[in-house]
């Protein structure tokens, strides 16, 4: 009963985050703000899915209660409304679709998030995302996005867009990711660190 309540508690951030991944990223990155882009995205969190799922709740609480604050809220963490009304759409498609096959979403939405939730999150991205999983070395000599990550079919690179590009230390060796592109190395972009214990219990 527990483990049903658990689960059904961050049902509302799992459908974001997988609207979020059919639809465009909502931060704005350009030449000209990508430094204060970047800068902003990492007040959220440590990872790109995490960081997008707490964005939007914090711009869906503001847009309910003072719109004034939630049109700032976008100006100051350079975010997309065209792109964050887009997700809210796509959740609402989604959770109908859930409610049509017997898996009913409750009529709260929760907004805030705690840390053993965000856990069962990171849990959930793992079963989701598997097999796209790359693991660290175990020691990073610089920063994230300056070493090779072993991936299933060799060395990987975070992308420079990643929150976790820049980082000195992660929270797990072991991440999930969305997308996979080649140009002067193999990149991989969206990435969530998850622990090896959720690969364990959900890894395919």
């Amino acid at each position: 009963m527990l483990i049903y309540g658990s689960l059904f508690g961050v049902f509302d951030p799992c459908l974001t985050i997988a609207a979020v991944m059919t639809c465009k990223n909502p931060f704005i990155s350009s030449f000209d703000n990508r430094v204060a882009a970047d800068e902003s995205k990492k007040t959220f969190a440590s990872d790109d899915h995490i960081a997008v799922l707490l964005a939007f709740n914090q711009w869906r609480e503001l847009k309910r209660t003072d719109g004034r604050k939630s049109r700032a809220f976008l100006r100051e963490h350079f975010l997309s409304y065209q792109s964050l009304s887009n997700i809210v759409q796509l959740r609402n498609q989604l959770k109908r679709y859930m409610k049509d096959i017997g898996f009913v979403a409750s009529s709260l939405e929760k907004d805030l998030i705690g840390g053993n939730e965000l856990s069962l999150i990171r849990g959930v991205i793992s079963a989701a995302m598997y097999p796209n999983i790359i693991v660290a070395p175990k020691k990073l000599s610089t920063t994230a996005g300056d070493v090779p990550f072993r991936g299933q079919k060799g060395e990987v690179y975070l992308h420079p867009s990643t929150i976790a590009f820049n980082a000195k230390e992660l929270d797990s060796r072991y991440c999930c990711y969305h997308e996979i592109m080649k140009t002067s190395k193999v990149y991989v972009r969206d990435c969530t660190t998850v622990s090896k214990f959720s690969l364990l219990l959900f890894g395919g």
